[in-house]
């Protein structure tokens, strides 16, 4: 307590004790929850509604039943952002939410990057875009949903995606 809380409850005026008594009732909640900022902001020590918050704050889009795979997910963001939307951030992320090694995770694709000293070479690549991730066990309903709905939120917009597993 202040001096000036302590000088005013020892006067023993009722008024200024509920005065004091609401306006510390009113910081307290905001007094907690500095207290705990960094576990709040933890994947790994977060509440289930604080890791459904964080997912959504981050366009991880994964359904409310999913928290053990948006923690792993939301660990993995600062991986995840530096590799999105390529092969190897989708091979990250299929592997963090399935919690599965990212060797374990196979990703084909359609596009191809090459050089080349003479005009009207050949293209790389396939006309028809396409990913396709090929997973080694295999997924459940749920995952296999879930999933999808991470790959369509990174992979560019309208290119199709088909996921294998087993």
């Amino acid at each position: 307590m202040s001096e000036l809380e302590v000088g005013l409850i020892a006067r023993g005026d009722w008024v200024v004790d509920e005065v004091v008594r609401a306006v510390g009732g009113m910081f307290e909640p905001i007094a907690l929850l500095l207290d705990q900022y960094d576990a709040m902001l933890n994947p790994r020590l977060a509440p289930d509604e604080m890791v459904r918050w964080l997912s959504r704050c981050l366009g991880i889009p994964v359904g409310s039943d999913a928290t053990r795979g948006e923690r792993r997910l939301l660990a993995a963001v600062p991986r995840l952002y530096r590799s999105w939307a390529t092969s190897n951030g989708v091979r990250l992320l299929v592997s963090s939410y399935l919690d599965v090694a990212e060797d374990d995770v196979e990703i084909v694709e359609s596009g191809a990057a090459d050089w080349s000293a003479v005009g009207g070479s050949e293209l790389p690549g396939s006309d028809d875009p396409f990913v396709e991730v090929r997973i080694a066990r295999p997924l459940e309903e749920d995952e296999l949903e879930t999933l999808s709905s991470l790959l369509t939120s990174a992979l560019p917009v309208g290119m199709p995606c088909r996921i294998l597993s087993g």
